[in-house]
């Protein structure tokens, strides 16, 4: 992904702008969460991004972040270089999102 409106973006500014004391998620579990019928979105079940993603490894790629009020940086890096995955993947609030080789 290189454009800046990506579903990460909007995960992040999502969840920080409902959580303002809050701020970004710290970890990726706090994105996750079953929401449905009466079950509502909280701080530490945020309902953005499935439970297989939450829990730091999908396709092939590691995910973390890291966030706090005033910002957060997410990454994603091949579970195996050149096996898994070609590039690395990062962002911070700019909304960029920065792409390099692992070869």
């Amino acid at each position: 992904m290189t454009s800046n409106a990506g579903p990460k973006e909007y995960v992040a500014s999502t969840a920080s702008t409902a959580t303002p004391t809050i701020g970004f998620a710290s970890v990726l579990s706090h994105l996750s969460g079953t929401c449905a019928g009466t079950n509502v979105p909280t701080p530490a079940g945020f309902c953005v991004i499935d439970t297989t993603l939450a829990s730091g490894s999908k396709s092939g790629y590691s995910f973390s972040v890291a966030g706090s009020v005033s910002g957060y940086a997410a990454w994603a890096n091949p579970v195996s270089a050149n096996q898994t995955g070609l590039n690395s993947f990062c962002s911070v609030p700019d909304a960029v999102v920065r792409k390099t080789g692992t070869a």
